[in-house]
């Protein structure tokens, strides 16, 4: 399948990539068992692009960077999505608690696959160390992680933590 992917006409355009790599997103958010897949396409076709590269300069990937920068999208959208369902007052308590509950499957899921991208050399050990942080840092009233956080750290150091050693 990766090899049906590896065209050129796939990193013609900003507007394709992205498109690729929403779709990726996408995949690997609603499907979280695959997370590994997908972060190995999104490894295999950052490569390929690699290679695309004139022979004697840098080598870049710009579908590496549309990658970094869905996945910190993702990882910041989600702090604002989340204060947005729970101030919504539309909603009956029922439904802030599905919607609650979407949310933190879909934080899951993107930390998982984020991970998945770290493990698979997409995402740099300091931005990893940046996620770490940034998780650490939501600290309730100065105190502790809210637990959502803690669930997500937990989730993140299973999938990473003996490589982030």
């Amino acid at each position: 399948m990766l090899g049906q992917l590896k065209t050129r006409e796939l990193f013609a355009s900003a507007d394709t990539r992205r498109s690729v790599v929403e779709l990726i997103f996408k995949k690997a958010l609603d499907e979280p068992e695959h997370s590994k897949l997908y972060a190995r396409i999104c490894f295999g076709l950052a490569m390929y692009e690699v290679s695309l590269n004139e022979p004697g300069t840098r080598p870049k990937s710009e579908l590496r960077n549309a990658i970094v920068y869905t996945a910190q999208n993702e990882f910041r959208q989600f702090k604002s999505d989340e204060a947005l369902a729970e101030k919504s007052h539309a909603l009956t308590q029922d439904e802030k608690e599905y919607t609650l509950s979407q949310f933190m499957r879909r934080k899951r899921a993107n930390i998982r696959f984020i991970g998945q991208l770290f493990l698979n050399d997409v995402l740099s050990h300091s931005t990893m160390l940046v996620i770490l942080n940034i998780t650490m840092k939501e600290a309730v009233d100065g105190g502790f992680p809210a637990s959502e956080n803690i669930e997500l750290l937990a989730e993140l150091l299973s999938t990473v933590g003996e490589r982030l050693d």
